[in-house]
């Protein structure tokens, strides 16, 4: 973020919903985020009784944290807030696909941003980056070697865009230029398909040895090993912790901050290849043997299946899936189907 001037009790900033009109909306520094939130509600912004977050910079922020004031954000002078408005959606309701794609052969890891960007790479290197309405922004393809067969994505706090390597190294990516910056080589040179980034650790997944490494985000030191799993695969970390997809248990496993390990979905998953969490913390589970999307509540029950029999599993299918933080919509990269699929479920009625 910006540094934001001292010289004054208030700021200033530019307000509008996704795609509406900015309005001008002056407050104070030590203006709650509580309070803040019923400005934007007086003002149309927003609706009382629904979770408010909001994009400045690129950056999603959440409303509801407590204690915290505005002027604590650092925010700068006449920044443009995008105000997100989050509903809970309503997953068994989806009845389609909305859309697919255009993608080169094998998509692997898909990412959206808080921008609404969505990155997609492939088996062979292709590396595409559409904008909140599909449209293709840039594309390039990641030579190979040092890139070898990317798959899952994380963007790190400084915009730099970090894959896993089939070869057991991770790639960093400028996300801008889409030009490769430096590879981290770990420590099990074995089928590395998942990758997850929280605070200042980097995780990546090993699907070959059972293990994930985690490293020193900034300096690229190996920190230590998570061990006990079959067939990890795709990563999702979230405030509580760590969820793995692990192909070999057919489980989704949750490793809290302490390093406590709860198991969903035992006895109701098949080969799971990836997770992802959505704004309301219910966990997308891409159930690659059931051929569905399996979605759990926070609380690890299963709510219901999204789209059995749309996923085909061709064997060796490895498709990953994201969530959008702007509008909430689906893409699942269907690895052997060459495309990739938007579902966009209903919102639910308040």
């Amino acid at each position: 973020m910006a540094a934001t001037s001292e010289s004054s009790d208030s700021l200033r900033f530019r307000v509008s919903k996704l795609g509406g009109e900015e309005q001008d909306v002056q407050v104070e520094r030590n203006c709650s985020l509580g309070e803040f939130k019923s400005m934007l509600v007086g003002r149309g912004l927003a609706k009382e009784g629904l979770a408010v977050d909001f994009i400045a910079e690129g950056v999603l922020m959440n409303l509801s944290r407590s204690g915290t004031t505005i002027g604590e954000l650092n925010l700068a002078e006449d920044s443009h807030l995008v105000v997100i408005t989050r509903r809970s959606h309503d997953y068994g309701q989806i009845r389609e696909v909305q859309c697919m794609v255009k993608s080169h052969q094998w998509p692997q890891g898909v990412l959206t941003t808080t921008e609404g960007h969505l990155y997609v790479c492939h088996w062979g290197g292709q590396l595409q980056v559409y904008d909140l309405e599909l449209k293709l922004l840039r594309e390039t393809v990641l030579k190979s070697p040092p890139v070898v067969h990317p798959s899952q994505m994380a963007m790190a706090p400084n915009g730099e865009l970090l894959m896993a390597c089939y070869d057991g190294s991770a790639a960093v990516v400028d996300s801008g230029t889409l030009e490769l910056v430096r590879m981290i080589p770990t420590t099990q040179r074995n089928k590395s398909t998942g990758l997850a980034i929280q605070e200042e650790e980097l995780f990546v997944s090993h699907l070959g040895s059972g293990q994930i490494d985690v490293f020193n985000l900034q300096t690229g030191q190996h920190l230590r090993n998570l061990d006990g799993f079959t067939g990890p695969s795709g990563l999702c970390t979230f405030d509580g912790g760590l969820l793995v997809a692990d192909r070999g248990a057919n489980a989704v496993w949750l490793v809290d901050h302490e390093g406590n390990r709860t198991k969903i979905g035992e006895g109701e998953l098949k080969h799971p290849n990836d997770v992802a969490v959505d704004l309301s913390g219910n966990i997308l589970v891409m159930d690659t043997g059931n051929e569905r999307i399996a979605a759990f509540r926070p609380d690890g029950s299963l709510m219901c299946s999204i789209l059995p029999g749309t996923f085909t599993d061709f064997g060796n299918t490895h498709s990953y899936i994201s969530v959008n933080p702007v509008n909430g919509a689906i893409s699942v990269s269907m690895d052997d189907a060459h495309h990739v699929a938007i579902l966009a479920p209903p919102i639910q009625s308040d």
